[in-house]
């Protein structure tokens, strides 16, 4: 009887774990890119324009984000007392 062999187990689970990192790394670099996106624009009204909500968007496009504007963001988070 044969004795098994480790090695190749080992390399084709060493391969995987690669590949895997290699994918989760992939999806966490495209999402950290969008989220960053999203916390620059919306930097300024949380420091300067928080008191002129209206005067800071008359006139203005809304900035959209994967499909979402941030006006109605700052409408729904300045609703929230943990912001407000």
């Amino acid at each position: 009887m044969e004795a098994p062999t480790a090695n190749r187990a080992a390399a084709d689970n060493t391969a995987t774990n690669f590949v895997c990192f290699l994918i989760i790394n992939a999806l966490s670099f495209f999402f950290l890119k969008y989220f960053l996106k999203f916390l620059i624009a919306l930097r300024g009204n949380y420091t300067s324009y928080k008191g002129n909500y209206g005067q800071y968007w008359k006139g203005r496009k809304c900035v959209e984000i994967l499909g979402i504007k941030v006006a109605k963001i700052h409408k729904i988070l300045n609703n929230i007392p943990a912001f407000s």
